[in-house]
């Protein structure tokens, strides 16, 4: 609606925030109103706005494409004001805190000051006494007893002098102290006071009388958000995974957003789009050398999630690997975000599934048997990468972080140590010298992993354990299967894994023997 509090004034839009957009770093405002307009040319203004909405962002359209109505112009106009209610109510006592110690503070340093000058007029006393003296003994009319007793209620006297001057010298420096300790309150207090208003103006022409409805979208920045994630355990058994999908919000723009639609886009428009300018490489033939470098290098195995489902792997999901397409999430419900800095948590989406839950034992990284829980993603938009409090049966359990997961992809999530179950590993390696006519130098690792339950239930583990894979013909990789527990190979990956169960206050060891064979030409 439209409104005008006094005669003098422009009619005022009234058109609070119904949606905002949210980026990386910055955010889209939409608000939206109605406006009685008149015949003629008018204008209307929109008060409380972000001072920090960017003015070329700003955009004005009509619903409803009104006949004969069309918008002029429009335009920011930013003013500093001083107003007195946005003053805290403590300030006021400040200040008179501060006309008081200041009061203080100079009436001590004037008293300081005249007992100053009273300490000087003594010493000028008793300077006066002893010239007259001296005067007296050449007269021949000495008086020591009486000077000496002068001269002693003098001294006597610029003692005090000095005792209160001390005094009043000390209470001036404690009020100064005073004094500045309540500018400097004063001065955080007073920062409010002159705050920046700022207003959207628009210039409309109407050939009558007629209604319409007013949005205007703007780009602010000081706003953001980033995914965050809630993951629920119930069971151990048939167990299920409860994940809320969560969008932690922050936004100090100047304007409180209440009760508005809220979409979080993974968009981003500040990196630009011109291309990157190419430059010239050149290439030079050198001749091949004798000696081979090889190094072992640390791989992540790069995928969406751990792949579809059984149940799932039929169907035909759009966007399960959007290749960098981006994304726009909508809240499941209208939202409140103060202009305040601080976060808020905005719910997306929730969902159940079922969860399988094993025992892994990874001790190359963790000497322990972490509990892990593999589940689906049943939310209708993939999960982004982002922190995940995990929470238990017996409460919250600590947190971890999840990646990228597509729709009906599945994940895993780690719930910590088993504290029944200990884990030790040991790691032996052994450098064979090469044979006279041999060009292969070789180097025998073995790897113990002990296991022990100190627990009376059973527990069914899984152990994983890897060996390099080399991409060179130089390079070899052996796995001893007489040495190694059940004769395992490893996989492409170079990763080994047994299944086994450990009995309650049993122990169990499982061995890993391979053999790195190399050419000495290789380094």
């Amino acid at each position: 609606m439209c409104e005008a509090n006094e005669p003098n004034e422009l009619p005022q839009l009234l058109a609070p925030v119904v949606e905002v957009t949210l980026l990386e770093d910055r955010a889209q405002v939409t608000r939206r109103g109605t406006a009685e307009l008149v015949s003629g040319q008018q204008r209307l203004v929109l008060r409380q706005v972000a001072p920090v909405l960017a003015d070329r962002s700003l955009r004005v359209v009509l619903h409803g494409e009104p006949e004969g109505v069309e918008i002029a112009d429009f335009r920011v106009r930013r003013e500093r004001r001083a107003r007195e209610q946005d003053l805290p109510e403590e300030l006021a006592e400040i200040r008179r805190l501060q006309r008081e110690a200041e009061s203080q503070r100079d009436a001590a340093r004037r008293r300081a000051a005249l007992l100053q000058a009273q300490a000087e007029a003594l010493r000028a006393a008793a300077a006066q006494l002893l010239q007259e003296a001296c005067e007296d003994c050449a007269w021949s009319r000495a008086r020591p007893q009486r000077w000496t007793a002068d001269l002693a209620q003098l001294r006597s006297r610029e003692e005090v002098l000095l005792v209160e001057i001390l005094a009043a010298n000390e209470l001036s420096r404690e009020l100064e102290r005073q004094v500045a300790d309540l500018r400097a309150r004063r001065a955080r207090l007073d920062q409010p006071q002159a705050r920046v208003e700022t207003q959207v103006e628009i210039d409309l022409q109407a050939p009558g009388a007629c209604r319409v409805e007013i949005s205007v979208r703007y780009l602010v920045p000081c706003a953001c958000w980033r995914p965050r994630y809630r993951a629920t355990l119930h069971g151990m058994g048939a167990a299920s995974l409860a994940l809320q999908v969560q969008a932690c919000t922050w936004q100090n723009t100047g304007e409180d957003w209440s009760d508005v639609l809220l979409s979080f886009s993974t968009q981003r428009p500040s990196l630009g789009t011109e291309p990157p300018l190419l430059g010239e490489e050149l290439l030079w033939v050198q001749p091949k050398q004798e000696r081979v470098v090889v190094e072992i290098r640390e791989q992540d195995l790069q995928d969406t999630g751990l792949g579809r489902s059984p149940a799932q792997a039929e169907l035909e999901l759009p966007g399960v690997d959007d290749g960098g397409e981006a994304l726009c999430l909508r809240a499941e419900r209208k939202a409140t975000v103060p202009s305040d800095g601080r976060p808020y948590r905005v719910p997306l989406a929730s969902f159940e599934a079922e969860a399988q839950l094993e025992r892994v034992v990874m001790a190359e990284l963790v000497p322990a048997v972490l509990l892990r829980c593999t589940s689906s993603n049943l939310a209708p938009h993939p999960l982004l990468a982002g922190p995940v409090e995990l929470v238990a049966s017996s409460g919250p359990v600590g947190r971890t972080r999840l990646g990228f997961v597509a729709p009906g992809e599945r994940f895993e999530l780690g719930f910590g140590p088993d504290d029944t179950l200990r884990v030790f590993r040991r790691h032996e390696q052994v450098e064979q010298e090469p044979g006279a006519l041999s060009r292969w130098r070789s180097t025998d690792h073995r790897v113990e992993v002990l296991l022990s339950n100190l627990g009376s239930q059973p527990r069914e583990l899984r152990v994983l354990e890897r060996v390099p894979v080399s991409e060179l013909d130089a390079v070899e990789i052996h796995v001893d299967e007489s040495d190694t527990t059940d004769g395992l190979q490893p996989d492409a990956d170079g990763l080994l894994c047994w299944d086994l169960t450990l009995p309650g206050d049993g122990h169990h060891t499982v061995d890993l023997a391979w053999t790195l064979k190399k050419k000495q030409s290789v380094e």
